[in-house]
């Protein structure tokens, strides 16, 4: 079975490939629509490595984050068929100490992270072809871009045994390289496993569909405006001083020309600034200032990186009441029903996949013992604090229906309905407050 070299797209250029040395590259280039037709050059292109995006742009990290800090939190435990908690379960301590170098809550935050950024999260779990959980086993998850994997142009022929050995390539520092086989391998993906495009569907099962892909122009529009940013406070050429037209025929010299620059930018013992000899120069001749300062209210800087955020917000669901780019503000209580909501519906649907992951790939544990991993996130405080006031609010509504229950009661007695409370409320549908 032969490593996937490159998977090629109808043009025959290569969309999407795994290197020779391990590492992956997706080579997604962006053309200027008919400009590319005169010889333009690509103005830009994804990075092989998605988490790349989510170092070096603050604000997918913030969106990232805010849902893999949750997923963190989770609260997870091993029940029985009757929904009993079991405690400490082998496996639960395998989670609550993945490995030496991680946590619970440093561990799933990864394996989120790499859900959300990279579209899949890839595991190892050092005991799962003797299918037995031991005080020395260690799960870890892996870099994505550092695998390769094997082609399989007809998954459907595959049987299990011969799945369950193909090999996994990973290739670690200095060239050395480490084997796997998919039975021992997890993946747990945000989506699907392979891409849409048609291309590709063929080529090769490990190939994810990542949100990342989707926000490509926003993630470059805003790595444009930080770069701009950068520049122009980077101490560029802010403006130039010059004789005025028809001032004077012969222009500056070398020495005039170096000697005004030294002293308008301060340098030396002239200019502005503590320490210098004078802040104003005396010049014998009428200049001219061309400022060569960029406006961005023009260039709308602001509309771009705001439109940018949004699309960054939608693709990760984020609500507007915990990341606001559009400064409408938010009260306090609907920012708890916000994260409320947030963490049981977004979050959950992340935790979900990993937990049911561990339960499909080692169902030789769950199903031996007759059990399942269930999460929740009811320890939260803002899920505390909407539970208590629905809780609140379901009483007064009770305590409301109640009381008019009863006066209706009195008022049917007054017309002569002979039945008692009991069965009175039984036949009026309030079965529910007996």
């Amino acid at each position: 079975m032969k490593i996937t070299n490159a998977v090629k797209s109808f043009f025959g250029f290569p969309t999407y490939a795994r290197l020779s040395d391990g590492t992956h590259t997706y080579n997604l280039e962006m053309s200027r629509g008919l400009f590319s037709m005169f010889g333009s050059k690509k103005y830009f292109r994804l990075k092989d490595n998605y988490l790349d995006y989510y170092e070096e742009i603050p604000f997918l990290a913030t969106c990232v984050d805010l849902i893999a800090d949750t997923v963190a939190s989770i609260n997870i435990k091993e029940v029985g068929d009757n929904g009993d908690d079991l405690g400490e379960t082998d496996f639960i301590k395998l989670l609550n100490n993945p490995n030496k170098l991680q946590d619970r809550m440093s561990f799933l935050k990864e394996s989120a992270i790499h859900i959300l950024v990279n579209g899949l999260n890839v595991q190892y779990l050092n005991t799962s072809n003797r299918k037995r959980i031991e005080s020395s086993s260690e799960i870890y998850n892996l870099q994505f871009n550092r695998l390769m994997f094997p082609e399989i142009k007809d998954r459907y022929t595959l049987t299990s045994w011969i799945y369950s050995s193909l090999p996994v390539l990973e290739d670690l520092e200095e060239g050395v390289k480490r084997d796997y086989t998919m039975n021992e391998i997890l993946f747990i993906y945000d989506s699907l496993p392979y891409s849409m495009k048609r291309e590709n569907y063929s080529k090769t099962y490990f190939l994810p569909h990542s949100r990342v892909t989707s926000l490509a122009y926003q993630l470059q529009t805003l790595t444009n405006i930080s770069d701009s940013m950068a520049y122009l406070t980077s101490a560029p050429v802010l403006g130039v001083l010059s004789k005025k037209n028809g001032n004077n025929i012969v222009p500056l010299g070398g020495a005039e020309k170096a000697d005004i620059e030294t002293k308008v930018n301060g340098l030396g013992k002239y200019g502005a600034g503590l320490g210098k000899t004078g802040g104003i120069i005396a010049a014998n001749e009428e200049l001219s200032y061309l400022s060569l300062l960029t406006d961005s209210a023009k260039l709308n800087y602001n509309n771009y990186e705001n439109m940018a955020k949004e699309a960054v917000k939608q693709r990760y669901n984020i609500p507007n009441d915990l990341i606001d780019t559009k400064e409408r503000g938010s009260t306090y209580e609907n920012q708890q029903y916000a994260e409320a909501r947030f963490a049981k519906l977004i979050c959950a649907s992340i935790s979900d996949k990993i937990l049911n992951g561990y339960m499909n790939k080692y169902n030789w544990y769950f199903q031996s013992r007759g059990t399942k991993l269930v999460g929740d996130y009811n320890h939260l405080p803002s899920i505390i604090a909407v539970d208590g006031v629905e809780r609140n609010d379901g009483l007064v509504k009770k305590t409301t229906a109640l009381k008019n229950l009863l006066d209706a009661y009195e008022k049917a007695k007054l017309l002569g309905v002979s039945m008692d409370l009991e069965e009175f409320m039984k036949k009026n549908g309030f079965d529910d407050l007996i």
